[in-house]
């Protein structure tokens, strides 16, 4: 028994110092466990800290990013409006002329033209008369009348007694274009100064001296009206020239001009068919008209 009790107490003994050490093994492992888990902890804290940084800078750039994109995109938008209300060469057009049906064909109103009056400068239009020169006049002055719609009519703000064209000249109202009336009265004044070339103008002046004087007076106060309205403002500088004691006024200067060419191509191409008759006259069929003893100012005056 106490052999057997030894052997127990020894086999007893045995197991707790193997236990102890277990324990000790144990307690070693866990110290360890415990100090190999607490390095990893604190570097995964750092981590996490720096994440944070990353995320929060992240962030912060992402919201810098998207208000630079909105701000990108209002800028945008306000530049396209811009470009979309910058008025086109049309709409300049119809703001600086009263309204006529031949606006459109003035496409390019910034090309610049610079005038030739140079004293040996060369011209179809000047010089002494000739029959190439008469042609040259009669071709921009000599433009048959042209028939406009009621609506055309109202939005020249004309007068409500215009006159009426034949139907088979097209039942419109009967119109020309202004420039065509310039055009004749400079042709007619330039004439009257070549007498002994344009008898019938002389003789006219002749005859029938208040008439002629009358016609004249029209014409000048046409153009200077016409002067006036455009009120040309381009500076002209002076030069001298030899033989001139003063200084004389250069007017070889630039203009932005209309494409004349094209107006009165636009003129011909309107022109309404000539009438039975070969000329307007007077209703004879019971149509009403209207008769004035002045041309009318008022386009509501109808007596």
């Amino acid at each position: 028994m106490t052999i057997m009790g030894l052997s127990k107490e020894f086999q007893n003994s045995s197991f707790w110092a193997k236990e102890a050490s277990s324990s000790k093994y144990k307690l070693l492992q866990e110290e360890q466990t415990s100090s190999s888990t607490s390095l990893p902890l604190h570097k995964h804290k750092e981590n996490i800290h720096t994440l944070t940084i990353i995320s929060t800078a992240a962030s912060t750039f992402s919201k810098i990013w998207i208000l630079h994109m909105i701000l990108f995109m209002i800028s945008g938008a306000v530049l396209l409006y811009s470009i979309l209300k910058l008025p086109s060469k049309s709409y300049c057009i119809e703001k600086l002329s009263p309204y006529s049906p031949g606006l459109h064909i003035f496409q390019d109103v910034d090309k610049v033209y610079r005038f030739d009056v140079g004293y040996n400068s060369h011209s179809s239009f000047r010089g002494p008369p000739s029959p190439e020169r008469d042609a040259v006049w009669d071709r921009i002055t000599h433009v048959g009348a042209m028939s406009i719609s009621e609506e055309t009519r109202q939005k020249i703000n004309a007068s409500d007694g215009s006159v009426r064209l034949p139907k088979e000249s097209g039942g419109g109202f009967m119109a020309m274009t202004e420039f065509v009336h310039e055009m004749h009265c400079i042709d007619r004044l330039w004439k009257h100064t070549y007498p002994d070339y344009y008898m019938y103008e002389y003789n006219h002046t002749i005859e029938s001296p208040e008439d002629w004087h009358e016609h004249a007076d029209h014409c000048a106060e046409i153009l200077r009206q016409k002067v006036m309205c455009n009120a040309d403002i381009t500076v002209v500088t002076y030069n001298w020239l030899k033989n001139h004691e003063s200084p004389h006024p250069n007017f070889n200067s630039q203009h932005k001009c209309r494409d004349f060419d094209a107006a009165l191509e636009w003129a011909i191409a309107n022109q309404a068919p000539p009438p039975k008759e070969g000329k307007v006259y007077r209703p004879t069929d019971g149509t009403h008209y209207f008769e004035y003893d002045d041309l009318p100012f008022d386009p509501r005056k109808l007596s």
